[in-house]
């Protein structure tokens, strides 16, 4: 991705413009003492790069001091100008943005575009759309979320707390959501996955994800199925045993059938049934419940009819007075009234004498019916005797109830099972999966066959400039790469064997290191045109080990070994610069430094700029920008 800054613009609040101008395809070098706000150039273009994080801009002087910072930078071949409001007057990232899609330098920047709409514009430069997606989520960054540019600017900077770290070779590692970024497109910027290939894994694993839901569909249906069949099995067990369905049966789903035809009509499923074959033991204990039924029903007759005619016996003692009377009448006053009263007693008195002393013929019936039902109780009795094991009276009773018991139990589990008779299958659903997986494979490389042959290039590259390094390495020379993909940090391996080196020891082999991994990551984004890197870097101080509060650590020269390490570094910036242009593509680096110019120019090397030196009274921010 094309990119380079061609100026640093600072509005002071006095009306005058700071303006530092850099090169395109060169080494920029700003160089100069502690205090002159060197440092504050990358916080700069980082916070007229969106950042709403952290910033480092010095408040004192520089912030009190400036009204707009801005970047005027040429992305793809398109000229843009990015202005952005103080953030000093409310301790926060502004929300006033300026911006000229000509790179026009205005005389004083206006309020002009909103954030969102800038970033939109960024990010298309970027090669983010919408498909560019984060492929896996963490406790910060959500998976599927859309990636923000701002992840792949960690490729493009190496901060002063980072250049030396043993640790650590990537800047705002401190930050969760900068930590997450950097393993989830770390892949996309080294183009070990390209948008298409992800766009293709993403939908296939979208189809795996459906295919397991499937799975787990289809056999859960198949364990309902066999569940459904065991219970099914029983309950037609226990139909057949009290004749409820034919016996004959044997396929599932007819017996569910037969078993719901029960239900619908569950009083025939009561009687047995003409066609169904009933032993003649059982026919007996059917006549046998029947006539004893009969007899008690009888008896229960003549109970009630005994009762009867005790109450009538009891009627006719109250009124045997009415006798006496009558025998006596001559010796009452007589009148009409009085005879009629006891002319009625006496009517009623002989007729229920004449009942009570004369024998019922339906008492005489119901005797001989009994009698009758007896004999014949008698002889079903002998009959059943013939019988092995004969069961008792309540046989009948006990096996109707029993009926009864296992047609509610056949009820309850067919309401229980009637959602899940249907057996889907999903085989063909399946299938349809299988088929779009296997067509979209098709072509797709390995994404781990692909990462470990990225992976070695890497390392490869990086050797090549660890072997620029090598006067630089003292002990470590010819020592080989090894990148820790994992943790992302670059790691030694003694030669010709497998021993990999933790620490090399020095703050000077640890700055090597790190330029060694982001110049091989350079090379290779521009070898693979990666989309989404910029190609740029940006250096603070890599001649920090050698120095001590801006001043070299022996005193007020840089000399001996210092000046010589720091020399191979700016040889090994430059041979990388070289290799790039040679080959026709385009990079630009931008260093702050506290070395003086003849450092680079006593070498020769061509593709270094002196942007300026801050010495000597030449500030970021100089007397004439101040109020």
């Amino acid at each position: 991705m094309n990119f380079n800054i061609r100026n640093i613009l600072l509005w002071c609040e006095n009306g005058t413009l700071r303006n530092l101008i850099f090169k395109e395809n060169k080494i920029n070098v700003i160089t100069g003492d502690s205090g002159t706000g060197k440092t504050a150039i990358w916080s700069i273009v980082d916070y007229c790069m969106l950042n709403s994080d952290k910033f480092n801009i010095p408040e004192k002087t520089i912030g009190e001091s400036v009204s707009w910072y801005g970047i005027r930078i040429e992305i793809n071949g398109k000229m843009y100008t990015i202005g952005r409001n103080s953030f000093l007057a409310t301790k926060d990232a502004s929300k006033l943005f300026y911006f000229s899609g000509e790179g026009v330098i205005p005389q004083e920047p206006e309020d002009n575009i909103r954030s969102k709409d800038l970033r939109k514009i960024i990010e298309s430069e970027f090669s983010i759309d919408n498909n560019v997606k984060v492929p896996y989520g963490g406790k910060v960054i959500k998976k599927g979320s859309k990636v923000s540019f701002r992840y792949f600017l960690l490729f493009v900077a190496q901060t002063q707390n980072i250049i030396i770290n043993d640790e650590v070779y990537f800047p705002k590692q401190s930050i969760p959501k900068y930590a997450e970024a950097l393993d989830r497109i770390f892949d996309m910027a080294l183009t070990i996955d390209n948008i298409e290939e992800t766009l293709v894994r993403e939908k296939i694993s979208e189809l795996e994800r459906n295919k397991r839901r499937l799975e787990r569909k289809q056999n859960s249906m198949e364990l309902e199925v066999d569940l459904f069949n065991e219970e099914i099995s029983e309950l037609v067990r226990k139909a057949k045993e009290y004749s409820l369905i034919d016996e004959n049966i044997s396929d599932y789903k007819k017996a569910y059938d037969e078993l719901k035809k029960v239900l619908e009509n569950p009083i025939n499923a009561l009687i047995y049934k003409e066609d169904y074959e009933t032993s003649e033991y059982d026919n007996l204990l059917k006549q046998q419940v029947s006539l004893k039924r009969k007899v008690k029903n009888l008896k229960s007759f003549n109970k009630e009819y005994a009762e009867y005619k005790s109450l009538l016996n009891k009627n006719y003692d109250s009124l045997k007075p009415i006798e006496f009377v009558k025998n006596n009448q001559s010796e009452l006053i007589s009148d009409e009234i009085t005879n009629r009263f006891i002319g009625q007693l006496d009517n009623q008195l002989r007729r229920i004498k004449e009942k009570v002393s004369k024998k019922s013929p339906i008492s005489i019936k119901v005797n001989e019916e009994i009698k009758e039902y007896e004999e014949q109780l008698k002889e079903v009795g002998r009959k059943l005797s013939l019988f092995n094991n004969p069961l008792e009276l309540s046989y009948e009773l006990n096996s109707n109830f029993d009926r009864l018991v296992t047609l509610g139990e056949i009820k309850a589990k067919v309401d229980l099972f009637k959602d899940r008779t249907s057996v889907i299958d999903y085989s063909n659903e399946i299938n349809l999966i299988d088929e779009d997986i296997e067509a979209l494979s098709v072509g797709l490389t390995s994404h781990e066959d692909r990462k470990s042959s990225i992976l070695t290039w890497l390392e490869e590259l990086i050797q090549e400039y660890l072997d620029e390094s090598k006067d630089a390495l003292g002990n470590y020379a010819g020592y080989r790469a090894v990148f820790n993909y994992s943790d992302k940090t670059l790691k030694l391996r003694e030669p010709k064997t497998p021993n990999i080196i933790d620490t090399v020891g020095s703050s000077s082999n640890d700055l090597f290191l790190h330029i060694c991994l982001f110049l091989g990551l350079h090379d290779l984004f521009l070898q693979a045109k990666s989309p989404f890197v910029p190609n740029f870097l940006f250096l603070d101080q890599p001649s920090r080990p050698y120095y001590e509060d801006g001043k070299p650590k022996e005193g007020q020269e840089l000399k001996g070994t210092d000046r010589e390490k720091i020399s191979i570094a700016f040889r090994v910036l430059n041979y990388f610069m070289r290799k790039a242009l040679n080959r026709g593509d385009s990079f630009q680096m931008i260093i702050v430094e506290h070395i003086p110019p003849e450092i680079w120019e006593e070498q020769g090397l061509e593709c270094v700029h002196l942007v300026e030196e801050f010495r000597n009274g030449n500030y970021l921010i100089n007397k004439e920008n101040i109020k």
